[in-house]
């Protein structure tokens, strides 16, 4: 599958920064070792690490057996939702639909699809489609800080926003959440707070009080 010359990401999230995510190439491939060369400095926390191979088609199925225990239990528990993560394609999504549907899931989950996409085009595509679009990553400043980047608070108002200014040229967000802001984050509560008061200050100003 790897070849010299390819480009692997491993950190907890995909394309994380260069704070969190190493950055590797492939320089030889023996076998089932693969040498590479790491092309950034990084500290990885926590246990629950993605391997991404940016140039390489892996024809692995979409649900992991972990992901059908776990779904399994959420049909019998009645979730409202079911967050695929790093969808490649439509089908992963109708993998997932057709593994659900053999669990008798007769409330009909929502399958949310992270899909590694431009931010616009992705919740643009999603409204004009009628499906519920969640954006997440959006506070990764605020992991180890207390307060975001201005780039960061702009593009969560941007989230609300957009629904408002222009919603069938580019779209709004319908939720967002948060990963590792909360996951690890030094301050989750503080996130959590900062977040919604940027999405409400971005309401008022169209004179909404929900969203």
């Amino acid at each position: 599958v790897l070849k010299k010359g390819d480009t692997l990401f491993l950190g907890e999230y995909l394309f994380a920064g260069s704070q969190t995510s190493v950055w590797l190439e492939v320089f030889e491939v023996k076998g089932d070792d693969v040498g590479c060369v790491v092309k950034n400095s990084a500290t990885l926390v926590g246990t629950m690490y993605t391997l991404h191979a940016a140039e390489s088609h892996i024809d692995l199925p979409t649900l992991t057996e972990k992901d059908r225990i776990i779904a399994t239990w959420g049909v019998k528990n009645k979730i409202d939702f079911l967050s695929l993560s790093h969808a490649r394609h439509v089908e992963d999504v109708r993998q997932a639909r057709q593994f659900l549907s053999k669990l008798d899931d007769l409330n009909q989950t929502q399958i949310f699809a992270k899909i590694e996409s431009v931010e616009k085009t992705a919740l643009y595509r999603c409204n004009m489609a009628g499906k519920p679009a969640v954006l997440t990553r959006v506070v990764d400043s605020m992991t180890n800080n207390l307060r975001p980047t201005r780039a960061v608070a702009t593009d969560v108002a941007n989230a609300v926003l957009d629904g408002f200014l222009v919603p069938f040229l580019t779209g709004g967000s319908d939720a967002i959440i948060l990963g590792a802001e909360t996951l690890h984050g030094l301050r989750p509560v503080e996130t959590i707070s900062t977040v919604g008061r940027i999405c409400v200050e971005a309401q008022l100003s169209f004179g909404e009080n929900e969203h």
